[in-house]
């Protein structure tokens, strides 16, 4: 009877270290759909905006196709702060289409 429980303490002091080694992140996907991203140069200041904004992991431009593709944690940055940066550099959104992410991290 020992045993099992010793095997049991030991099997769950495991399960608890394996889950904490792991982070759990929910990211969210968004392509934007921007007509008036026409210009290099915007395109690079918004590209940096983003970059360097917090809860961004991700963000691509195209301006043969004027989309932005962001991936980001929607605790740190909603729909709002994506319109601010794009007002900010003389753009708006046409469309925003999103999809949910998990995204599992080892730490």
């Amino acid at each position: 009877m020992k045993q099992i429980i010793s095997i049991g303490f030991i099997i769950l002091a495991f399960a608890i270290f394996v889950s904490k080694s792991y982070e759990n992140t929910d990211l969210t996907q968004v392509v934007i759909i921007v007509s008036d991203l026409s210009d290099a140069n915007i395109e690079s200041h918004i590209l940096r905006e983003f970059l360097n904004t917090n809860g961004v992991q991700m963000c691509e431009t195209s301006l043969a196709t004027r989309t932005i593709t962001i991936k980001y944690d929607e605790r740190k940055l909603d729909s709002d702060d994506i319109r601010r940066i794009l007002n900010k550099w003389g753009c708006h959104a046409d469309k925003f289409s999103f999809m949910k992410l998990v995204n599992y991290i080892n730490n």
